[in-house]
């Protein structure tokens, strides 16, 4: 929603005329007109005073669509990055690192492992807050869960049988679906951008 159709919506959700609004802040009723026409844009004084007599905050009223879409795509790029370095922290950590070339002893590559993994999976788990609507939110969270475990499911599988390669394939397999069907499908969250016609 543009500035200027949100301080109309306010405007008349007050109860107010543009001429009533003007006298308010101080200005003409055709600066007004112009704001809500998306001509002219209010001066940072004459925002603060438009957020006061609206009843709302600088920044929700500020909020434009494009800062808005810039911000929705920061996410999407945040969480995809958790989501990747998920996938490779699962990978490192169904690894057999023979420790003892590099110095470290068992018990420190398992740390270093499951550090990574545990950082990873915070993360992720972080990122859900950027969905505002509750039920969405919860809903993430139940799928977010059921992702970690059957990735944690295969990596621990392919730990302990030595099948490293093929838990591998998986884990980038199961990553993959993640991101580009259940995301996009369950989630409300899509990191590949769309195709327009035209």
């Amino acid at each position: 929603m543009e500035l200027g159709e949100k301080l109309k919506n306010h405007r008349i959700r007050k109860g107010l005329s543009q001429e009533q609004l003007a006298e308010q802040v101080g200005v003409s009723r055709q600066s007004v007109g112009k704001w809500e026409s998306n001509q002219a844009l209010p001066s940072s004084d004459n925002l603060l005073i438009l957020a006061s007599v609206f009843g709302t905050s600088l920044d929700e009223l500020a909020e434009i669509k494009g800062q808005q879409k810039d911000r929705k795509i920061l996410h999407s790029n945040l969480s995809l990055i958790a989501i990747a370095w998920n996938a490779a922290a699962l990978n490192i950590f169904q690894q057999q690192y023979p420790s003892p070339e590099y110095g470290l002893s068992n018990t420190n590559v398992f740390f270093i492992k499951i550090t990574l993994l545990l950082s990873s999976t915070i993360w992720m788990a972080f990122n859900l807050r950027y969905e505002k609507n509750p039920e969405q939110y919860r809903k993430n969270t139940r799928i977010e869960l059921a992702y970690s475990a059957v990735q944690l499911i295969v990596t621990l599988s392919a730990y302990f049988s030595h099948f490293t390669f093929l838990g591998s394939v998986l884990i980038l397999a199961i990553c993959i679906g993640y991101v580009l069907w259940t995301n996009p499908k369950y989630m409300n969250r899509t990191f590949v951008k769309k195709k327009t016609d035209g």
